[in-house]
């Protein structure tokens, strides 16, 4: 009979070492597919239960993210300058893709693209090398004459 116990504790010793062992089942996925026009940035991913999920770097539109099996609410920035936000939900299904409705964001002109860069301080053309008359010798031409009495 002590014999049948040892067996039948070694057994269990056996089978719980093994279940502890196994690695754990990965969470079942899906696929979000997320755009915007012109464009946006996915500023927040979150969870039913408030969880927020890591995001992609960059994490501009179009995007496709892969996540566990629930339900997202996502957060989009659009572009500036208002940088409107939008918060879009999202159902994921195991295997499957969730395909989001395209946002439209209001379209930036080239001026309105442009003018963070286009407001800076320009330096001129001698300041830029140091050199005066640097931007004429760069396009092939000669140096800028200078009036009488100065020198450069």
């Amino acid at each position: 009979m002590a014999g049948w116990a040892a067996a039948a504790i070694a057994v269990i010793a056996v089978v719980t070492a093994a279940v502890l062992l196994m690695p754990p089942v990965a969470a079942p996925t899906g696929v979000v597919a997320i755009d915007a026009i012109p464009w946006a940035t996915v500023a927040r991913i979150e969870a039913a239960d408030g969880t927020a999920q890591p995001l992609p770097n960059p994490a501009s539109t179009p995007l496709a993210v892969t996540l566990p099996v629930g339900t997202y609410k996502i957060t989009l920035a659009g572009p500036p300058p208002e940088l409107e936000s939008r918060v879009m939900t999202a159902q994921v299904q195991a295997g499957g893709t969730a395909t989001l409705s395209t946002e439209r964001f209001r379209a930036l002109t080239p001026d309105e693209y442009f003018e963070r860069y286009l407001t800076a301080a320009t330096p001129s053309p001698e300041s830029a090398s140091g050199a005066p008359g640097a931007a004429s010798l760069l396009t092939g031409g000669s140096p800028a004459p200078q009036p009488p009495g100065v020198t450069p």
